[in-house]
């Protein structure tokens, strides 16, 4: 998610207002110190007009 927000010239604490969750909250996200959650992605998708999806990073199991 750095790089969206390197992209957009925006920082962890402009994206927490934009979309109503703590700095503190935005900051672990960005950093990946906590996961992100659904509601919280799906509020910065609509913000960047972004798919849920790319705010992730997936890492392929095999079963």
């Amino acid at each position: 998610m750095g790089q969206l927000l390197d992209s957009h010239n925006m920082t962890a604490p402009d994206l927490a207002e934009r979309v109503h969750v703590s700095r503190r909250s935005m900051y672990n996200y960005v950093k990946g110190y906590r996961p992100l959650p659904i509601d919280v992605a799906y509020s910065i998708a609509q913000y960047f007009g972004v798919t849920i999806e790319s705010l992730y990073d997936w890492v392929l199991v095999e079963a």
